[in-house]
């Protein structure tokens, strides 16, 4: 029965008791008694020891349920499913059921051998004989080791996998799964934690489709298990090192491929072992070639290195490098003597105090350090002079004080230092002297007589500004330090008011105030007198005179006086014309006409005549003749 026709039977007979009994599912839970092969197991689990177990989270290529030994898992064959743990042995030279036994508990005849074991990574096969009518043990070969080496880059539990299980570079990647049939390699990627990761991509083995001429389970032979009619054809690959074998139909059906030569691991002798078209593939070199190795600089000498399945095996019949040691020789093969000792050479001293001594920094007698070879020289009785004398590390111990803090001089004049040796064997203090300046109003002692600022009249009151603006303050430092400054800050003036008061701080009072007015008569001023308005200045209406002026304002002019009227002045030959205007005083008009001259009576041109005129302007004509 395919697996596929098996899936569905059992998801139907699932649906059918889920139905019937109510439950969640009708495979048993984990842990259930019942289960003959997974598929009595629901999705998830698998059939382990006749109890459903779950699956572990891991890669399964074929999709039989069992994981990929090279994960660390049971599957000896993720590229063919009916190949794994608890599989049925079909005796066919294969351990189908991954108990590293081939072909156990089959029959066979006296005599008969056949090949057991694996050729997957550093493993050989080896053989069985049938032995009472059952094969026998597997004998020869190379068998997979307990576990895997981690540092020759083999697959020594021949799992297909190299190195599974070992730390891998973050990065690095390798092939995985099988080439042959349909089936293509995937991958694995070294993740963060140094762990290889589940095979991906690639082309798993799937359930082998009839007539369609390819090995789709991946097994080396083209629809085996299908229906045949009984006629024998080729199988297998004609790639590399592999060569077709024959595929007999017997009772039917196809048997297994025989007489092929199947992939094999790739192992580095320029051949394709693997039948992938590519020879070598990850080798370093081919087995058997060997090259110069080590170095011969320093101490060193070259020796020799093989191949070994594709990995260069040790260096063999060197003079290796050692540790560098200080005896002017390149022990470690660098180029380099001593590098390690870098205080090789370098000045040093022995001894404290007067008893310095001065050396070098060379090697040890035993050649592993180094050390000073300076000797230190001899003390003498301490003196108070600033040296070790007596070489103990400390300097004029003997005279208690020394060294201890000091000060001179007051205000800005003070200084510290601390107690030294004098010439004479007392002490002194040596903090510096500072000479006293001239006292500055800044807060400070400058004169050095201990008092601050005494000079100046700090603190005491002062003012500034006149009239309203008048302020009171104190004085203060100037920001140089050379006087006293009052910090009275006068507003500014506001323009004068008539109020009494010196509105615009110049110390006068009112002063330049004044406001506009006027009458019927014309414009004028009001002035500020003591504090309060005076009167208008405008002129004010008066009587009406003649004076050529609206003196009451009405816009009339000497309203009320008969001015221009025609009048005259003198008679006979004085007589004058003329018009009426007013008189000086503006009292009333006069006529403004003006008499002539009075002549001789009869008296014209010089001659005395009567001419019947008045000439004398009497009113009376030509009176004396």
């Amino acid at each position: 029965m395919s697996r596929i026709r098996r899936v569905f039977m059992v998801l139907t007979l699932g649906s059918f008791l889920t139905a019937g009994c109510g439950s969640d599912t009708a495979r048993p839970p984990d842990g259930g008694p019942t289960c003959e092969d997974e598929w009595d197991c629901q999705e998830g689990y698998r059939c382990q020891d006749g109890r459903c177990e779950e699956r572990p989270k891991c890669t399964d290529f074929d999709g039989d349920g069992y994981c990929d030994r090279r994960e660390g898992y049971d599957d000896c064959n993720d590229n063919r499913a009916d190949i794994h743990p608890g599989a049925p042995e079909k005796c066919d030279g294969i351990d189908n059921d991954c108990d590293d036994l081939v072909d156990e508990d089959c029959p066979c005849n006296p005599g008969d051998k056949q090949a057991c074991g694996t050729d997957v990574g550093d493993c050989v096969k080896g053989e069985q004989h049938c032995e009472d009518g059952r094969w026998g043990e597997c004998q020869g070969g190379r068998q997979p080791a307990e576990s895997e080496d981690c540092s020759d880059d083999l697959d020594n539990d021949c799992n297909g996998a190299v190195n599974d299980g070992c730390p891998c570079g973050q990065g690095d990647s390798r092939a995985c799964g099988s080439a042959l049939g349909e089936c293509t390699p995937g991958a694995q990627d070294c993740d963060e934690d140094g762990l290889w990761s589940n095979c991906q991509g690639g082309t798993p083995p799937l359930d082998e489709i009839c007539d369609d001429g390819l090995d789709n389970d991946c097994d080396g032979a083209v629809d085996d298990g299908c229906p045949c009619t009984g006629t024998d054809r080729p199988c297998g690959l004609n790639v590399g090192i592999c060569y077709a074998g024959t595929q007999e139909c017997v009772d039917g059906t196809w048997r297994e491929c025989v007489g092929a030569r199947m992939p094999e691991d790739e192992i580095c002798d320029g051949l394709d072992n693997d039948c992938d078209q590519q020879t070598d593939e990850g080798c370093e070199c081919l087995d058997g070639l060997f090259e110069a190795c080590g170095t011969d600089v320093g101490e060193c000498s070259m020796g020799s290195k093989f191949c070994i399945r594709g990995r260069w095996g040790p260096c063999e019949g060197e003079v290796p490098s050692i540790a560098e040691l200080c005896d002017g020789r390149d022990n470690d093969c660098d180029g380099e003597y001593d590098e390690d000792f870098l205080d090789l050479l370098q000045p040093c001293a022995a001894g404290v105090g007067i008893c310095v001594r001065p050396g070098a920094i060379v090697c040890s007698p035993d050649d592993m350090s180094t050390y000073c070879n300076a000797v230190a020289g001899s003390g003498t009785v301490e003196f108070c002079n600033g040296l070790d004398d007596d070489c103990d590390g400390r300097t004029d111990e003997d005279f208690a004080g020394l060294g201890d803090s000091c000060s001179i001089g007051l205000g800005e004049c003070y200084s510290t230092g601390i107690t030294t040796c004098d010439l004479g064997g007392g002490y002194q203090c040596n903090a510096p002297v500072i000479n006293p300046q001239p006292e500055l109003c800044d807060g400070l002692d400058n004169n050095c007589d201990g008092q601050d600022d005494e000079t100046f009249p700090l603190g005491m009151q002062c003012s500034d500004g006149v009239g309203e603006c008048y302020t009171q303050g104190v004085y203060v430092c100037s920001a140089d330090g050379t006087e006293a400054l009052c910090t009275a800050d006068p507003p500014s003036g506001s323009p004068e008011q008539c109020d009494g008061d010196d509105d615009d701080c110049n110390g006068h009072i009112d002063d330049g105030w004044s406001l506009a007015c006027s009458s019927a008569c014309g414009d004028g001023f009001r002035f500020c007198i003591n504090g309060q308005q005076g009167p208008c200045t405008a002129p004010q209406p008066q009587p009406e005179i003649c004076d050529g002026f609206d003196n009451n304002c009405n816009n009339s002019t000497d309203e009320g006086f008969a001015l221009g009227n025609n009048c005259q002045a003198g008679t006979g030959l004085c007589l004058s014309l003329g018009y009426t205007v007013c008189n000086a005083d503006g009292s009333g008009t006069m006529c403004n006409a003006v008499a002539g001259t009075p002549q001789d009576e009869g008296y014209s041109d010089g001659w005395t005549t009567e001419d019947g005129v008045d000439n004398d302007c009497d009113g009376v004509t030509d009176e004396d003749w």
